[in-house]
């Protein structure tokens, strides 16, 4: 039995998936929409409006926080491009 050891080289990420990567406030914008959703829908489950509408705050700051943070994506891209 003989064992072969091959190396491989890491080249860059290519600019495809660089925009895959996500920074922290699309991350956070995202967690808060999905963490909102789940306090609207268990809101609404057991009868209480206050929650619901809580859950619907929620996942509106995430959204901002979302769009915020592709928007600074953004910039950063086209600031790479130049």
């Amino acid at each position: 039995m003989s064992l072969s050891l091959t190396t491989t080289t890491v080249s860059p990420l290519s600019r495809t998936e660089r925009k895959r990567i996500m920074n922290k406030d699309q991350i956070k914008g995202r967690a808060k929409e999905a963490a909102g959703k789940v306090q609207e829908v268990a809101g609404r489950t057991v009868g209480s409006e206050r929650q619901e509408a809580k859950g619907l705050g929620k996942q509106i700051e995430g959204k901002v926080q979302k769009n915020y943070g592709d928007a600074r994506e953004s910039v950063k891209d086209s600031l790479k491009d130049r």
